[in-house]
């Protein structure tokens, strides 16, 4: 008759330390690659910010350098406008309710062109967009 030789294989004491230990381990890869996707969601939103506010930006440059007399505040009873003269008819920009609005010459109607900003009308300062709210990511 043979006789077991104790230390070959493993017990099932030592199988059930491994795999708890593998599932603690994979429960906090799984709790980090978690966190990864939020900060890559927050960082693709903020890159978004950052682009919509330079397309505007260069977008209202290209507007004054075409302008045909010098740009003017105006003071309207919803909000200070900044009027420029083109070639075409008036442009309007607005700062109103933490929003910055357009109006071309040929539109009736006010479009958006940020949304959630900060800081205005100061239009020589820097644009700072506010995080959204209620993302369910914590910093």
């Amino acid at each position: 008759m043979k006789t077991r030789n104790p230390s070959r294989g493993y017990s099932l004491i030592e199988c059930i330390v491994y795999m708890a230990a593998l599932l603690v381990i994979l429960g906090l890869a799984i709790a980090l690659l978690h966190e990864t996707f939020d900060h890559y969601h927050r960082l693709n939103r903020n890159a978004d910010d950052i682009a919509r506010a330079l397309y505007v930006g260069e977008r209202w440059r290209d507007e004054v350098r075409a302008a045909q007399s010098e740009p003017r505040w105006e003071t309207t009873a919803a909000a200070p406008e900044f009027q420029i003269q083109h070639t075409n008819g008036l442009i309007r920009y607005a700062f109103h309710q933490g929003s910055v609005w357009r109006c071309g010459p040929d539109e009736t109607h006010w479009a958006l062109l940020l949304a959630d900003v900060k800081n205005g009308p100061a239009w020589n300062q820097p644009v700072e967009c506010t995080p959204p709210t209620g993302s369910g990511t914590s910093s």
